[in-house]
């Protein structure tokens, strides 16, 4: 049995258990699901439990030396009772519906903060860049 507790504040994932962990010499996939049952309307705010549909993504969480962490979650879309349109959960380290995490994008502008400007045209241009562009970068 998995410590879901110990995963989850290591890897700032509240609001999930963690079902599984799989790892290889290139990756750590962890898969994960959000503890709650029922989703929140965005338009009308009932709470319902009818699923829609269930989806997993694959997103990339954490960069560990050589090793990516992905996050294999499981997402559900709901159908709101009230007004009768779908919904997808929330899930609170997600952005949107890029396949990176906030945890990642914080870790990366923090890995740069030390960073001088007069340092080279390179490390220049990340100052500019998007998170993603930097992100981007990194896998290069």
């Amino acid at each position: 049995m998995i410590d879901s507790n110990k995963f989850i504040s290591l890897f700032k994932i509240a609001g999930c258990f963690v079902r599984d962990i799989k790892l290889s010499e290139k990756e750590i996939v962890i898969e994960v699901y959000k503890r709650r049952k029922t989703g929140v309307c965005p338009i009308c705010l009932k709470r319902t439990k009818l699923v829609h549909q269930r989806r997993q993504r694959k997103v990339l969480h954490e960069l560990i030396g050589t090793q990516r962490v992905f996050l294999l979650l499981t997402r559900r879309r709901f159908i709101c009772k009230g007004c009768q349109k779908t919904f997808a959960e929330e899930v609170p380290f997600l952005l949107g519906k890029k396949r990176i995490t906030a945890n990642l994008i914080e870790n990366i502008l923090n890995h740069l903060k030390p960073l001088h400007l007069g340092e080279s045209q390179k490390q220049l241009e990340f100052l500019t860049m998007g998170p993603e562009t930097v992100f981007l970068s990194f896998l290069r």
